[in-house]
């Protein structure tokens, strides 16, 4: 037997995964993608539209999805992304629908949520996360 990690591309770099649990697996098939694409190839191997149209969820409480907690779609986060690491430009992004507050929103995530990939086994002590939550 062999345990895959689940995470992807869009996860990963907001932080959306718990550190050290399945999505922090050493092998990890899926995190060169990001959840559009992984989407895309869903599709394109036939997955049921049911599967592939379903909303993501941390499967902690019913009808609270992955979106709904981020506070922003799963679209504008891999746009975003994408602006961040280089692949479009910030005019690209606001042209495709994407807010100044949104890729604000996303540059914090991924700032904020930096201790978890470094490998660092405590969070950050001073600091407050999009929204006002202060740690």
């Amino acid at each position: 037997m062999l345990l895959l990690g689940a995470a992807n591309q869009s996860e990963w770099f907001v932080g959306w995964f718990v550190k050290d649990g399945i999505d922090y697996l050493t092998i990890q098939p899926l995190k060169g993608f990001n959840k559009t694409q992984i989407r895309q190839l869903a599709a394109f191997l036939g997955v049921p539209a049911g599967v592939v149209e379903q909303a993501p969820s941390p499967d902690m409480m019913k009808g609270i999805s992955d979106e709904f907690a981020l506070g922003i779609r799963y679209s504008k986060i891999d746009l975003i992304l994408d602006h961040l690491e280089g692949g479009m430009t910030k005019e690209s992004v606001l042209a495709a629908g994407s807010t100044e507050k949104e890729i604000h929103l996303v540059q914090e995530m991924k700032r904020y949520s930096e201790w978890k990939r470094a490998g660092t086994q405590a969070p950050p002590v001073n600091g407050s996360f999009p929204g006002g939550i202060r740690l």
